[in-house]
């Protein structure tokens, strides 16, 4: 059990746990455009097939062939033994079941996933750029767990410059829109959003009419959800279908990767049910007030506390105190970071907890 405990003059806290595991690795994405339409086959003879060689060759590990034909820059329209084995190489290592050799459906989603597009913003008020999705910057792994909190899914930097009140999303791989139970957008540690959920047509919206988030030059935003139980085998994934930028919607193409679902035992994370100090006076020019304190109790696995975010709440401004740190079992983890939404922000992921 461990004891938290933090100044400021009223918060609700949202923690961010992880456990530490060994997943797969998503094989190296590909500024690829191909869409692959058709099932693919030892023995097909198409520009499908050197298009899939020319994708298996973007990563070593998939590469159909070291030198000659079917090599990188030899790719040929032919499906053969060696491309059979490369696809079985592409499906092993993105959960693919079973793993065939076929290019089939599933396999076909997967191949479309790991090809990006980009994020179009088409000039507004003249101030808007045209702006490039860059997909799966630092997701370092392809296997999601059920029941899972706050995973990563994708990370979008868009190029411009005005306010983005609009941001929309859509789910993909082979699951249910209840698969995604909670979604959110971040900037770095901040959660710019609240949890959004999936609507019936697969699609996930965010709006503001204050504004998401701005942007001046480029910013990169991630996306995060909270993963259903009972989901262990299906496909999800986010893709980036629309954003306003200055009251000017464009549609936009940039996928992120598409992950498996697993099974496992996993860590529990519960603050208490009495969360102290009671509601109090605070007199101005007090000092090392103590006014969120709560005990948070981790089950099944150990786990590592990577950061931990209070919004303040009440009629005061965040400036109305300072200093504000963050106290765990009486040990001192470093002061907060303030954002515009009044969020006070630790982020100990140099030195989790």
């Amino acid at each position: 059990m461990t004891n938290f405990s933090k100044a400021v003059v009223g918060a609700v806290a949202a923690l961010a746990i992880s456990a530490s595991a060994a997943f797969a690795t998503v094989p190296a994405q590909t500024s690829c455009n191909y869409v692959f339409n058709t099932n693919m086959r030892t023995g097909a003879v198409s520009s499908d097939v050197m298009n899939l060689q020319k994708l298996l060759n973007s990563d070593v590990r998939t590469q159909v062939a070291v030198s000659g034909a079917g090599s990188k820059g030899f790719e040929t329209s032919r499906f053969g033994p060696a491309t059979t084995a490369a696809v079985r190489k592409f499906q092993a290592a993105n959960g693919v079941s079973p793993v065939s050799g076929f290019a089939g459906p599933l396999t076909r989603a997967v191949l479309n996933t790991v090809c990006n597009g980009t994020v179009a913003t088409n000039p507004g008020t003249g101030t808007v750029n045209t702006g490039t999705g860059v997909v799966a910057n630092n997701i370092p792994v392809s296997v999601l767990v059920q029941k899972q909190a706050n995973a990563k899914l994708a990370e979008f930097t868009v190029s411009g410059s005005g306010n983005v009140t609009v941001l929309e999303l859509m789910r993909t791989g082979l699951s249910n829109n209840a698969t995604l139970r909670n979604v959110y957008l971040y900037d770095g540690a901040t959660r710019l959003t609240t949890g959004s959920s999936v609507l019936t047509d697969g699609t996930i919206r965010f709006s503001s009419t204050g504004g998401l988030f701005s942007v001046s030059g480029s910013k990169t935003i991630t996306v995060k959800a909270d993963i259903e139980d009972t989901t262990s085998g299906q496909t999800v994934g986010v893709a980036m279908k629309s954003i306003t930028i200055n009251g000017t919607s464009t549609a936009a193409t940039a996928n992120g990767p598409l992950f498996s679902i697993s099974s496992a035992n996993i860590s529990s994370a519960n603050f208490s049910n009495t969360t102290t100090p009671s509601a109090t006076t605070l007199n101005a020019g007090s000092i090392n007030q103590t006014v969120w304190s709560n005990s948070l109790n981790i089950g099944t696995n150990p786990a590592r506390l990577h950061g931990i975010t209070f919004k303040m709440v009440g009629s005061a401004p965040s400036n109305a105190v300072s200093n504000v740190k963050l106290f765990v079992d009486g040990v001192s983890r470093g002061a907060a970071s303030v954002n515009s939404m009044n969020q006070f922000i630790f982020d100990m992921t140099g030195a989790p907890v």
